[in-house]
């Protein structure tokens, strides 16, 4: 079981913490810009997982709020992955950057406001890693998926909004999951550019391939 998850928009909201029109992340899994979410996960990411016809997977597909602790509702324990999907890459349209751990550390004011400055887990290491993932995804750094080149970025200080945060969260599931048929085995964050030309089909089959 994969629970791919995605943010809402964040800026200029006009009250509205729920709309997902200028946000990639939400828009790969609705496909048309919408004022809430709507009942039914079809777009173009849904469909081209789908594509690929993965025998014996299951994705569930959940998209989040811009707020702090968005993401502490989500049940990791029911799933085997979580892949989680932020806008992140602001200089290219064709760069897909993979975020190797999490950096200790939560700052700046989310989609109503709320402003943090606080470490996320008191007396814990600066930078949250899980040895056999970091391995995973250095190993993919500089590959191409679907003409999009793949980075792989260091956990930093300058990462350290509510994507890292949600990040974080599910990295710690990870390393504290008991063995057994429940519990978290991987976990991922891939940052995004905005889609060229608004062509989120072209961007959905690049994160599909990763």
């Amino acid at each position: 079981r994969v629970l791919i998850t995605a943010f809402h928009d964040w800026r200029e909201l006009e009250g509205n913490i729920w709309r997902c029109r200028d946000n990639p992340s939400c828009r790969l899994i609705y496909g048309a810009p919408s004022a809430s979410p709507p009942i039914e996960r079809s777009g173009p990411l849904v469909r081209a997982l789908e594509r690929l016809r993965l025998a014996g997977v299951d994705f569930d597909f959940v998209t989040l709020p811009v707020l702090w602790s968005t993401s502490a509702g989500l049940d990791l324990s029911r799933y085997d992955c979580v892949v989680h999907l932020g806008l992140g890459v602001y200089d290219s349209h064709s760069t897909l950057l993979l975020e190797e751990g999490a950096y200790n550390e939560r700052r700046g004011a989310d989609a109503a406001g709320n402003v943090s400055g606080v470490v996320i887990d008191a007396g814990a290491p600066q930078v949250l890693a899980v040895a056999p993932l970091s391995q995973l995804c250095r190993s993919l750094d500089g590959r191409q998926f679907e003409g999009f080149d793949l980075r792989v970025a260091s956990a930093r200080p300058q990462n350290v909004f509510i994507c890292n945060e949600t990040h974080h969260r599910a990295l710690k599931a990870v390393q504290g999951a008991e063995p057994g048929p429940a519990r978290l085995r991987a976990a991922y964050f891939l940052h995004i550019p905005r889609a060229l030309h608004d062509d989120h089909e072209v961007l959905a089959s690049a994160v599909a391939a990763v």
